[in-house]
Order: structure tokens, then sequence, then C-alpha cells
């Protein structure tokens, strides 16, 4: 159907690798890094959580943060992207740094296909729904995937540039360009369509190694959490 290139939805936590890899490329974080998971709670405002604070901080590293879905491991990779690195109760401070800091996100998300052209061979693909219209409370939100909407086809696109080692390949549905015979049948094959490498995330092997890991861990992994 055409809502899979052209309707556009809010991904939720399956963004939560391309914002361990944006944090990879700013340098806010580094390979595995352990983070304190806990309650991020700025002043006069609700706390953020990942669904198991309820059972005390825990500290995790990257994997465990996909395979848990941690929201505050991510808000914290936000907020040192801002310079504003967690600390509880703390003031955020509205700077140019945020119009940076959410470019950097959105470019890293882009690398997997989200928010730009898949690509596709089919007409009018929507890029996604990315207003420039937004709050430092939306910049963090979009850290787990709570701001910006994509298609089903820019997810799709995502999830396979990670089980391809980092390698962003446009998606196709023709198989072929061929010529005609005189009696109105198929002719040879004149043109072969095959999916173009369109980027290489810019992460060494090792980082991907870890995000497929945290992606094999959420199906796989035994941990109660």
């Amino acid at each position: 159907t055409l809502g899979t290139v052209t309707d556009t939805f809010v991904p939720g936590s399956i963004v939560k690798g391309a914002t361990i890899s944006t944090g990879w490329e700013t340098g806010v974080i580094q390979g595995n890094q352990v983070l304190t998971d806990q309650p991020i709670q700025f002043a006069g405002s609700a706390p953020i959580n990942s669904w198991f604070t309820v059972y005390g901080n825990r500290n995790i590293n990257a994997v465990e943060a996909l395979q848990y879905s941690s929201n505050t491991y991510m808000v914290q990779i936000a907020l040192k992207m801002l310079g504003q690195p967690y600390v509880p109760n703390m003031v955020l401070n509205q700077t140019d740094q945020l119009a940076v800091a959410m470019e950097e996100m959105r470019s890293g998300f882009g690398q997997y296909g989200l928010g730009v052209a898949t690509g596709i061979d089919l007409p009018l693909e929507s890029t996604g729904y990315i207003t420039e219209d937004f709050t430092i409370g939306n910049y963090l939100t979009n850290a787990f995937g709570q701001f910006d909407n994509y298609t089903p086809m820019q997810m799709a696109q995502y999830a396979a540039t990670v089980a391809n080692g980092g390698s962003r390949i446009s998606p196709h549905l023709v198989e072929g360009i061929y010529g005609n015979k005189e009696d109105g049948s198929m002719g040879d094959k004149i043109e072969e369509v095959k999916g173009r490498t369109l980027n290489q995330v810019n992460i060494s092997p090792e980082n991907m190694g870890i995000i497929q890991e945290g992606f094999y861990q959420v199906v796989h992994g035994a941990s109660g959490f």
C-alpha cells in the first residue's frame, strides 16, 4: 500500500540504536559505556523514567540500554550533546546549542534512513515529518523516538542498515527493464535494477556490533528486565 512510503508515524524506541550511534559520533559516549539508569528529574517538572526504574537505579551499558529499552540512557546522551550533563534537579538552559544538537541528532538518524529519502523507485515518497519548530523537551524526547515522524519504509531501512553492518541500501520494486518482442511478449533484459549503497554509517565495525548485539538481546536476552 502507498502508506508504506507516504504515511508517517511516531517511531518510539526503535530509534535508540541511532541515538547511541549519534552519541559515539559526537564523542559524548565511548563504546559500550556504562551510564546510570535513573529517573531524570529536572527542576519543576515530572521525571523521565525507564519502565524498570521502579526497581531502583541501575548501571547499564549500551547493549543493556538497547536490550532493556532505557529512555534515561538516551536522555543522558542527548544532554551530553547539549553540553549539559545530567545532575539531579538541574535547570535546563535554552541555548544556541539546542539547534546544533538537534541537527546532529537528525543527521545521525539520517545515516540510517530516518528522516531522509530511502531511494525507493516510487514517486511521492515522504521523508517524514521533521519540523523546525521544537523545544528543548521535544529534543530530549526525540532521543527515544517521541517527536519526529517516519514512514514504515524509513523504519524498515533503518533496521536493514543495522543488519547490513551500517550499509544503507536503497529498496526497489523493479527487478529489471526488458525489451518487447514483435509478438508483444517480453524480450531480452536491457537493464537489471539493484539496490544502491547510499551511505555507510560513520561508526566503527566494533560499535556497530554493539548495536547489533543490543537488538539481538531484545529477543534473546535472559534478563528479567
